[in-house]
Protein backbone atom coordinates (compact mmCIF):
# COMPACT_ATOMS: atom_id res chain seq x y z
CA UNK A 1 0.00 0.00 0.00
CA UNK A 2 3.09 2.39 0.46
CA UNK A 3 3.48 2.92 -3.70
CA UNK A 4 -0.36 3.28 -3.50
CA UNK A 5 0.24 6.34 -1.38
CA UNK A 6 3.44 7.69 -3.01
CA UNK A 7 1.18 7.45 -6.42
CA UNK A 8 -1.05 9.42 -4.95
CA UNK A 9 1.45 12.22 -3.44
CA UNK A 10 2.85 12.26 -6.94
CA UNK A 11 -0.03 12.85 -8.80
CA UNK A 12 -0.89 15.53 -6.00
CA UNK A 13 1.97 17.19 -6.08
CA UNK A 14 1.98 17.32 -10.09
CA UNK A 15 -1.20 18.82 -9.88
CA UNK A 16 0.19 21.30 -7.44
CA UNK A 17 3.21 22.43 -9.80
CA UNK A 18 0.72 22.69 -12.54
CA UNK A 19 -1.40 25.15 -10.54
CA UNK A 20 1.44 27.10 -9.50
CA UNK A 21 3.48 27.25 -12.66
CA UNK A 22 0.58 26.04 -15.31
CA UNK A 23 -3.07 26.76 -14.65
CA UNK A 24 -3.48 26.83 -18.61
CA UNK A 25 -3.83 23.04 -18.63
CA UNK A 26 -7.33 21.60 -19.51
CA UNK A 27 -8.29 19.57 -16.63
CA UNK A 28 -7.87 23.14 -14.66
CA UNK A 29 -10.34 24.22 -16.96
CA UNK A 30 -12.72 21.57 -16.82
CA UNK A 31 -12.78 21.81 -12.80
CA UNK A 32 -12.96 25.65 -13.45
CA UNK A 33 -9.56 25.73 -11.36
CA UNK A 34 -7.35 29.28 -12.04
CA UNK A 35 -4.65 30.21 -10.73
CA UNK A 36 -2.76 33.59 -11.57
CA UNK A 37 0.65 31.12 -12.14
CA UNK A 38 2.44 32.64 -8.44
CA UNK A 39 5.87 31.63 -9.72
CA UNK A 40 7.62 32.63 -13.34
CA UNK A 41 10.23 30.54 -14.74
CA UNK A 42 12.92 33.57 -14.34
CA UNK A 43 15.48 31.01 -13.80
CA UNK A 44 16.92 27.50 -14.85
CA UNK A 45 15.27 25.50 -11.85
CA UNK A 46 11.77 27.39 -11.95
CA UNK A 47 12.41 26.67 -15.58
CA UNK A 48 12.79 22.92 -14.76
CA UNK A 49 10.37 22.88 -12.23
CA UNK A 50 7.39 24.78 -14.70
CA UNK A 51 7.88 22.26 -17.91
CA UNK A 52 8.70 18.80 -16.51
CA UNK A 53 7.95 18.70 -12.63
CA UNK A 54 4.59 17.59 -12.83
CA UNK A 55 5.39 14.88 -15.70
CA UNK A 56 8.02 13.59 -14.09
CA UNK A 57 5.61 13.36 -10.73
CA UNK A 58 3.00 11.50 -12.63
CA UNK A 59 5.78 9.26 -14.60
CA UNK A 60 6.59 8.12 -11.14
CA UNK A 61 3.12 7.54 -9.89
CA UNK A 62 2.42 5.55 -13.22
CA UNK A 63 5.70 3.24 -12.85
CA UNK A 64 4.81 2.41 -9.05
CA UNK A 65 1.50 1.36 -9.66
CA UNK A 66 2.87 -0.74 -12.20
CA UNK A 67 4.89 -2.51 -9.44
CA UNK A 68 2.25 -2.41 -7.48
CA UNK A 69 0.04 -4.30 -9.48
CA UNK A 70 2.47 -6.70 -10.68
CA UNK A 71 3.25 -7.82 -6.73
CA UNK A 72 0.03 -7.94 -6.12
CA UNK A 73 -0.61 -10.55 -9.09
CA UNK A 74 -2.90 -8.72 -11.18
CA UNK A 75 -2.78 -9.67 -15.66
CA UNK A 76 0.51 -8.48 -16.22
CA UNK A 77 -1.37 -6.31 -19.29
CA UNK A 78 -2.47 -3.27 -16.74
CA UNK A 79 1.23 -3.11 -15.53
CA UNK A 80 2.66 -3.26 -19.22
CA UNK A 81 0.02 -0.69 -19.74
CA UNK A 82 1.20 1.50 -17.30
CA UNK A 83 5.05 0.79 -17.63
CA UNK A 84 4.80 2.01 -21.43
CA UNK A 85 1.93 4.78 -20.95
CA UNK A 86 4.60 7.81 -20.47
CA UNK A 87 7.00 6.88 -23.00
CA UNK A 88 3.44 6.13 -25.37
CA UNK A 89 1.84 9.54 -24.63
CA UNK A 90 4.87 11.57 -25.35
CA UNK A 91 5.20 9.71 -28.41
CA UNK A 92 2.13 10.43 -29.59
CA UNK A 93 2.32 14.45 -29.08
CA UNK A 94 5.23 14.01 -31.14
CA UNK A 95 3.11 12.70 -34.54
CA UNK A 96 0.36 15.22 -33.74
CA UNK A 97 -2.02 12.37 -32.65
CA UNK A 98 -3.06 13.82 -29.22
CA UNK A 99 -3.08 17.22 -27.74
CA UNK A 100 -0.10 18.81 -26.02
CA UNK A 101 3.55 19.45 -26.84
CA UNK A 102 6.36 16.88 -27.83
CA UNK A 103 9.74 17.43 -25.60
CA UNK A 104 12.92 15.22 -25.46
CA UNK A 105 13.47 16.16 -22.16
CA UNK A 106 10.31 14.69 -20.80
CA UNK A 107 10.66 11.24 -22.93
CA UNK A 108 14.40 10.50 -21.76
CA UNK A 109 13.26 11.44 -17.72
CA UNK A 110 10.62 8.37 -18.55
CA UNK A 111 13.34 6.43 -19.82
CA UNK A 112 15.56 6.88 -17.00
CA UNK A 113 12.82 6.56 -14.46
CA UNK A 114 12.05 3.46 -15.75
CA UNK A 115 15.41 2.24 -15.91
CA UNK A 116 15.91 3.24 -12.28
CA UNK A 117 12.29 1.54 -11.12
CA UNK A 118 13.07 -1.95 -12.72
CA UNK A 119 16.94 -1.88 -11.37
CA UNK A 120 15.05 -1.65 -7.69
CA UNK A 121 12.76 -4.23 -8.11
CA UNK A 122 14.69 -7.08 -10.98
CA UNK A 123 17.67 -9.41 -10.72
CA UNK A 124 20.47 -7.58 -12.52
CA UNK A 125 20.29 -9.95 -15.23
CA UNK A 126 17.18 -8.62 -15.95
CA UNK A 127 17.69 -5.44 -15.89
CA UNK A 128 20.13 -5.61 -18.37
CA UNK A 129 17.72 -7.34 -20.93
CA UNK A 130 15.13 -4.64 -19.67
CA UNK A 131 18.07 -2.15 -20.43
CA UNK A 132 18.20 -3.27 -23.71
CA UNK A 133 14.49 -2.99 -24.64
CA UNK A 134 14.46 0.18 -23.48
CA UNK A 135 17.16 1.28 -25.34
CA UNK A 136 15.59 -0.86 -28.65
CA UNK A 137 11.93 1.26 -28.13
CA UNK A 138 13.41 4.54 -27.76
CA UNK A 139 15.74 4.75 -30.70
CA UNK A 140 12.57 3.27 -32.57
CA UNK A 141 10.44 6.34 -30.72
CA UNK A 142 13.31 8.54 -32.03
CA UNK A 143 13.00 7.60 -35.67
CA UNK A 144 9.82 7.91 -36.01
CA UNK A 145 9.62 10.93 -34.31
CA UNK A 146 12.57 12.55 -35.78
CA UNK A 147 10.92 11.22 -39.28
CA UNK A 148 7.69 13.12 -39.13
CA UNK A 149 7.28 16.52 -40.70
CA UNK A 150 6.78 19.31 -38.32
CA UNK A 151 3.44 20.93 -38.65
CA UNK A 152 3.29 23.67 -40.61
CA UNK A 153 3.32 26.79 -38.51
CA UNK A 154 -0.17 29.33 -39.84
CA UNK A 155 0.83 32.62 -41.26
CA UNK A 156 -0.74 35.91 -39.58
CA UNK A 157 -0.75 39.13 -41.55
CA UNK A 158 -0.35 43.11 -40.58
CA UNK A 159 -1.13 45.68 -42.40
CA UNK A 160 1.85 48.07 -42.79
CA UNK A 161 2.22 51.35 -44.65
CA UNK A 162 5.44 52.62 -45.87
CA UNK A 163 6.35 56.14 -46.38
CA UNK A 164 9.88 56.73 -47.56
CA UNK A 165 11.78 60.13 -47.35
CA UNK A 166 12.79 61.35 -50.91
CA UNK A 167 16.73 61.07 -51.54
CA UNK A 168 17.88 64.68 -52.71
CA UNK A 169 18.90 65.72 -55.76
CA UNK A 170 22.34 66.47 -56.20
CA UNK A 171 23.14 69.90 -58.36
CA UNK A 172 26.54 71.59 -58.89
CA UNK A 173 27.03 74.46 -61.68
CA UNK A 174 29.76 76.62 -62.58
CA UNK A 175 29.57 80.53 -63.55
CA UNK A 176 30.36 79.86 -66.93
CA UNK A 177 27.02 78.08 -67.79
CA UNK A 178 25.48 81.58 -66.80
CA UNK A 179 27.73 82.93 -69.93
CA UNK A 180 26.57 80.02 -71.74
CA UNK A 181 23.40 80.62 -71.36
CA UNK A 182 23.31 84.02 -71.79
CA UNK A 183 25.11 83.86 -75.40
CA UNK A 184 22.56 83.83 -77.52
CA UNK A 185 18.57 84.24 -77.45
CA UNK A 186 18.07 80.41 -78.04
CA UNK A 187 19.98 77.92 -76.90
CA UNK A 188 21.10 74.82 -78.96
CA UNK A 189 21.43 71.47 -77.11
CA UNK A 190 22.05 67.98 -77.83
CA UNK A 191 21.80 64.66 -75.99
CA UNK A 192 24.39 62.25 -75.60
CA UNK A 193 23.30 59.00 -74.59
CA UNK A 194 25.21 56.55 -73.15
CA UNK A 195 27.20 53.93 -75.36
CA UNK A 196 25.29 50.50 -74.99
CA UNK A 197 26.52 47.26 -77.05
CA UNK A 198 23.22 46.80 -78.92
CA UNK A 199 23.60 42.53 -79.17
CA UNK A 200 23.41 42.79 -75.50
CA UNK A 201 20.33 44.37 -74.76
CA UNK A 202 17.02 43.48 -75.38
CA UNK A 203 14.53 44.93 -77.99
CA UNK A 204 12.15 45.88 -75.26
CA UNK A 205 14.61 47.83 -73.17
CA UNK A 206 15.92 49.79 -76.67
CA UNK A 207 11.84 50.56 -76.66
CA UNK A 208 12.42 52.08 -73.11
CA UNK A 209 15.70 53.70 -74.01
CA UNK A 210 14.36 55.53 -77.00
CA UNK A 211 11.12 56.66 -75.38
CA UNK A 212 13.43 58.01 -72.43
CA UNK A 213 15.72 60.04 -74.98
CA UNK A 214 12.61 61.25 -77.06
CA UNK A 215 11.28 62.30 -73.36
CA UNK A 216 13.80 64.54 -72.39
CA UNK A 217 14.44 65.98 -76.38
CA UNK A 218 10.75 67.03 -76.44
CA UNK A 219 10.91 68.87 -72.94
CA UNK A 220 14.02 70.78 -73.93
CA UNK A 221 12.10 71.84 -77.07
CA UNK A 222 8.90 72.69 -75.54
CA UNK A 223 11.35 75.15 -73.53
CA UNK A 224 12.52 77.00 -76.62
CA UNK A 225 15.82 75.41 -76.74
CA UNK A 226 16.88 74.16 -80.33
CA UNK A 227 17.50 70.39 -80.13
CA UNK A 228 20.09 69.26 -82.22
CA UNK A 229 19.56 65.64 -84.06
CA UNK A 230 21.74 62.83 -82.11
CA UNK A 231 22.29 61.02 -85.07
CA UNK A 232 23.87 64.04 -86.94
CA UNK A 233 25.90 65.28 -84.01
CA UNK A 234 27.48 61.97 -83.69
CA UNK A 235 28.36 61.44 -87.57
CA UNK A 236 30.27 64.65 -87.37
CA UNK A 237 32.36 63.54 -84.29
CA UNK A 238 33.14 60.41 -86.10
CA UNK A 239 35.73 62.60 -88.39
CA UNK A 240 38.84 62.47 -86.67
CA UNK A 241 39.81 66.19 -87.42
CA UNK A 242 36.89 67.72 -85.97
CA UNK A 243 36.10 65.23 -82.37
CA UNK A 244 39.38 65.77 -81.14
CA UNK A 245 38.89 70.00 -80.97
CA UNK A 246 35.46 71.55 -79.38
CA UNK A 247 35.81 74.58 -81.18
CA UNK A 248 35.61 73.00 -84.42
CA UNK A 249 32.60 70.93 -83.34
CA UNK A 250 30.71 73.81 -81.92
CA UNK A 251 31.44 75.48 -85.96
CA UNK A 252 30.29 72.65 -87.74
CA UNK A 253 27.35 71.43 -85.39
CA UNK A 254 26.51 74.98 -83.81
CA UNK A 255 25.83 73.25 -81.00
CA UNK A 256 25.84 75.03 -77.64
CA UNK A 257 25.58 72.98 -75.01
CA UNK A 258 26.13 69.02 -74.48
CA UNK A 259 23.31 66.90 -72.16
CA UNK A 260 25.29 64.06 -71.49
CA UNK A 261 23.09 60.91 -69.84
CA UNK A 262 26.24 59.71 -68.05
CA UNK A 263 24.05 56.87 -66.88
CA UNK A 264 20.67 55.43 -64.96
CA UNK A 265 19.53 52.81 -63.05
CA UNK A 266 17.75 51.28 -60.17
CA UNK A 267 18.99 52.06 -56.40
CA UNK A 268 17.49 50.37 -53.18
CA UNK A 269 15.64 52.05 -50.19
CA UNK A 270 15.74 49.92 -47.60
CA UNK A 271 13.48 50.61 -44.06
CA UNK A 272 12.75 48.73 -41.03
CA UNK A 273 10.09 51.75 -39.99
CA UNK A 274 6.16 51.29 -40.78
CA UNK A 275 2.74 52.49 -39.84
CA UNK A 276 0.26 49.72 -38.54
CA UNK A 277 -3.19 50.13 -39.53
CA UNK A 278 -3.95 51.88 -35.81
CA UNK A 279 -1.91 54.73 -37.44
CA UNK A 280 1.36 53.37 -35.16
CA UNK A 281 4.61 53.71 -35.54
CA UNK A 282 6.06 50.12 -35.60
CA UNK A 283 10.03 49.17 -36.17
CA UNK A 284 10.37 45.17 -37.74
CA UNK A 285 13.11 42.94 -37.12
CA UNK A 286 14.26 42.90 -40.69
CA UNK A 287 14.73 45.80 -43.53
CA UNK A 288 12.33 45.52 -46.85
CA UNK A 289 13.48 47.29 -49.86
CA UNK A 290 11.84 48.97 -52.16
CA UNK A 291 13.02 49.75 -55.57
CA UNK A 292 13.53 53.92 -57.13
CA UNK A 293 15.77 54.99 -59.49
CA UNK A 294 18.43 57.70 -60.41
CA UNK A 295 19.70 59.49 -63.15
CA UNK A 296 23.34 61.35 -63.53
CA UNK A 297 23.24 64.18 -66.16
CA UNK A 298 26.83 66.28 -67.55
CA UNK A 299 26.74 69.61 -69.05
CA UNK A 300 29.25 70.63 -71.20
CA UNK A 301 29.77 73.69 -72.98
CA UNK A 302 30.87 73.21 -76.24
CA UNK A 303 32.97 76.18 -77.30
CA UNK A 304 34.55 76.72 -74.06
CA UNK A 305 35.90 72.66 -73.87
CA UNK A 306 34.25 72.52 -70.16
CA UNK A 307 31.98 70.83 -67.74
CA UNK A 308 30.07 73.75 -66.62
CA UNK A 309 27.11 71.31 -65.14
CA UNK A 310 26.61 68.35 -63.08
CA UNK A 311 23.17 66.99 -62.16
CA UNK A 312 22.08 63.57 -60.55
CA UNK A 313 18.35 63.12 -59.68
CA UNK A 314 16.51 60.95 -57.73
CA UNK A 315 13.13 58.87 -58.06
CA UNK A 316 12.13 57.94 -54.35
CA UNK A 317 8.99 55.35 -54.20
CA UNK A 318 5.89 55.50 -51.27
CA UNK A 319 6.83 59.10 -50.39
CA UNK A 320 3.08 59.41 -50.23
CA UNK A 321 2.80 55.75 -48.52
CA UNK A 322 2.69 52.50 -49.97
CA UNK A 323 0.51 49.98 -48.14
CA UNK A 324 0.82 46.36 -48.13
CA UNK A 325 0.30 43.09 -46.11
CA UNK A 326 3.66 41.80 -44.30
CA UNK A 327 3.76 38.36 -42.63
CA UNK A 328 3.47 38.70 -38.88
CA UNK A 329 4.34 35.34 -37.87
CA UNK A 330 8.25 35.18 -38.73
CA UNK A 331 10.78 37.77 -39.72
CA UNK A 332 10.23 38.42 -43.22
CA UNK A 333 10.80 40.92 -45.45
CA UNK A 334 8.33 39.40 -48.66
CA UNK A 335 5.59 41.97 -49.61
CA UNK A 336 2.13 40.99 -50.05
CA UNK A 337 -0.81 43.18 -51.87
CA UNK A 338 -3.54 44.22 -49.35
CA UNK A 339 -6.32 42.08 -50.72
CA UNK A 340 -4.52 39.08 -50.88
CA UNK A 341 -1.52 36.51 -49.82
CA UNK A 342 0.15 36.47 -53.45
CA UNK A 343 3.59 38.27 -53.51
CA UNK A 344 3.77 41.71 -54.48
CA UNK A 345 7.53 42.66 -54.37
CA UNK A 346 8.62 46.30 -55.07
CA UNK A 347 11.83 44.98 -57.68
CA UNK A 348 11.71 47.39 -60.39
CA UNK A 349 10.76 50.79 -61.88
CA UNK A 350 7.69 50.15 -64.19
CA UNK A 351 8.36 51.98 -67.83
CA UNK A 352 5.24 54.31 -67.40
CA UNK A 353 7.31 55.49 -64.15
CA UNK A 354 10.18 55.91 -65.58
CA UNK A 355 9.41 57.73 -68.49
CA UNK A 356 7.70 59.77 -66.19
CA UNK A 357 10.91 60.13 -64.01
CA UNK A 358 12.38 61.11 -66.96
CA UNK A 359 10.20 63.82 -67.65
CA UNK A 360 10.38 65.28 -64.36
CA UNK A 361 14.07 65.49 -64.45
CA UNK A 362 13.99 67.51 -67.69
CA UNK A 363 11.72 69.75 -66.35
CA UNK A 364 13.80 70.48 -62.79
CA UNK A 365 17.00 70.94 -65.23
CA UNK A 366 15.33 73.34 -67.14
CA UNK A 367 14.01 74.97 -64.00
CA UNK A 368 17.76 75.05 -62.64
CA UNK A 369 19.22 76.64 -66.13
CA UNK A 370 16.47 79.05 -66.25
CA UNK A 371 17.02 80.43 -62.83
CA UNK A 372 20.80 80.64 -63.74
CA UNK A 373 19.67 83.50 -66.19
Amino acid sequence: MLRVFLSIVCIVSGLVSYWLFRPEIYAFELLNISSSAIFEDVNPLTFWIKNHLADTLWCMAAYLMAIELKVQRYPNFYSMLLWVLPVTSEMLQGMGMVGGTFDWIDLFIYIFLAFIFLLTTQPMKKVQLHLIGITVVAIGILGVIGSKAPKPIPIEYTQATFALQPKQDEIFTKPLLAKTLNSAENISVVLRVPASEEDKITEAQKLINNTIYSTIEKEFAKANYIVRDRAMFAKVLEDDNVSADYAKIHNSTKTDLILELVSYGDIKHNTNKFTDKNGIEQTANVNFAFTGTSAEFKLISVKDNDLVGSYTFYYTPCTLGCTYRINATRASNKLYAIDTDRDAPYEYVAPDVLENFFKECSVRLIKELEAIK
